[in-house]
């Protein structure tokens, strides 16, 4: 997903969940805050190091572990992008998975889950709830 042409795109796509296969975190931040800046939409970036902060502002508390980062995306009203740096390790936990299954069915229209994926190892759980939220926001149209 090195492509800026391909990033804008599913950027700009109604799935609340995409998995960004994207070897250069900064690159893929860049590109998702510069989308974000011309439609106006919050950034919020969580890495195991740090938790989840809104772009720009300091951690939120209870964050730091991935379901307390994900039991906050829930609360944060209005669109915006949620970008999982380094998290796709931990997304092979089945509970992990689960809550962030439910994450996703909980967002707001205008509001997405960006998993990076630096590797290009998917875990094939992950890929069927992408899979999953891609259907469901296609039947919502």
């Amino acid at each position: 997903m090195e492509n800026s042409l391909e990033v804008a795109a599913l950027l700009g796509s109604p799935c609340p969940l995409i998995v960004a296969e994207a070897r250069d975190e900064e690159s893929l931040l860049r590109a998702i805050r510069t989308h974000a800046g011309r439609q106006e939409l919050q950034v919020w970036i969580w890495s195991g190091l740090s938790g989840l902060s809104r772009d720009g502002h300091t951690t939120e508390y209870g964050t730091s572990g991935l379901p307390g980062a994900l039991a906050r995306i829930r609360e944060v009203p209005g669109p915006a992008f949620f970008v999982l740096c380094g998290a796709v390790g931990l997304l092979t936990n089945p509970l992990t998975l689960r809550r962030l299954d439910d994450t996703v069915r909980s967002l707001e229209p205008g509001q997405t889950v960006v998993v990076q994926c630096p590797d290009g190892d998917v875990p094939a759980a992950l890929t069927a709830l992408a899979e999953d939220s891609v259907s469901a926001a296609s039947s919502a149209d």
